[in-house]
């Protein structure tokens, strides 16, 4: 039986707990038990996250018949993403784990992304008898190695394990986003095929194409998915890249980092290890925190010069 799981996920947006393990799931996450401070209370993220965390906490824990000394281990979105709401993330689930010296396990949420794509299968299963063990990391630069699972001694990849790479996006304010890049495959975890960066959203689509182009090139692809905000309509750059290379950008701009995602990518044989609650930490990609007034009034004239004519 798995483990009761409890997850935490603190958007710019909204706030998300999830529920799972211990006879709740029954070894699927269709039926993990996810609550959205946006929906169920009509709130979001931001300055009541702390409020709506612990109540949303709470009516989990009610809904599933358990009680919060019954998880034996909690998740939670590290980040890249507002800078507030991962610190009140991480010292919530710090404060949940503690007492009961509870592990943690601290996800990115670039990488959460993987587990909403409908590529990604559950329940996952676990490898294949007939795999080999696990040998390495993929590399932060592809060509320098072959990614665990996904390619052979010769570096290339069977038909039968061939990755796809999902392109990850999300809003980072500021005129910019957060983007990486993973090797996915059901079962795995999701291996950095381009490390988390912020910046424009040009930036971000030239780095995609490069990517895709090389690994379609090396044929060590099977698909490219797109998956999170940044692919907005903020963010045209993006959404042109998406359609070059025949995506929904609008379909991938709904799929979010929430908690019920944290849960079902953590769930996975080559999963990180977890650590102790205080060792957790937000992963923080940018320094600046907002921008200056004439930074400001640049961003607003170069949205107002985007928008279509007669709006």
């Amino acid at each position: 039986m798995k483990p009761l799981s409890l997850a935490l996920s603190i958007e710019w947006d909204d706030c998300t707990v999830a529920l799972a393990g211990a006879g709740i799931d029954h070894g699927t996450e269709s039926t993990a038990i996810e609550l959205s401070a946006r929906t169920l209370l009509d709130a979001s993220g931001g300055p009541q996250a702390s409020r709506d965390a612990l109540a949303l906490v709470q009516q989990a824990l009610r809904q599933a018949g358990r009680r919060l000394d019954e998880v034996e281990r909690f998740y939670v979105n590290v980040g890249p993403g507002a800078f507030t709401s991962l610190r009140i993330a991480v010292g919530l689930v710090q404060g949940l784990a503690l007492p009961g010296n509870r592990p943690v396990g601290a996800i990115g949420s670039l990488q959460a992304l993987a587990a909403t794509v409908p590529d990604w299968r559950f329940p996952l299963a676990a490898p294949d008898a007939n795999e080999g063990p696990s040998s390495g990391r993929l590399s932060s630069t592809v060509s320098a190695g072959a990614a665990e699972g996904f390619l052979g001694q010769d570096g290339h990849a069977s038909a039968d394990t061939l990755p796809w790479l999902l392109c990850s996006a999300l809003d980072a304010r500021m005129g910019e986003c957060y983007y990486a890049a993973f090797l996915c495959r059901a079962g795995h975890w999701p291996q950095s095929a381009l490390p988390p960066a912020v910046g424009k959203a040009d930036d971000a689509a030239v780095a995609f194409e490069a990517l895709r182009r090389q690994l379609t090139a090396e044929g060590r692809i099977s698909a490219v998915h797109l998956a999170g905000g940044g692919f907005g309509p903020d963010f045209e750059p993006l959404r042109a890249w998406a359609m070059e290379v025949g995506q929904d950008a609008a379909l991938a701009a709904e799929r979010r980092p929430g908690a019920r995602a944290l849960l079902a990518v953590a769930d996975v044989p080559d999963a990180p290890a977890l650590m102790a609650a205080r060792d957790v930490r937000p992963l923080y990609v940018r320094d600046r925190v907002a921008l200056d007034r004439d930074e400001q009034r640049q961003l607003a004239a170069a949205k107002l010069a985007a928008q279509p004519a007669g709006r």
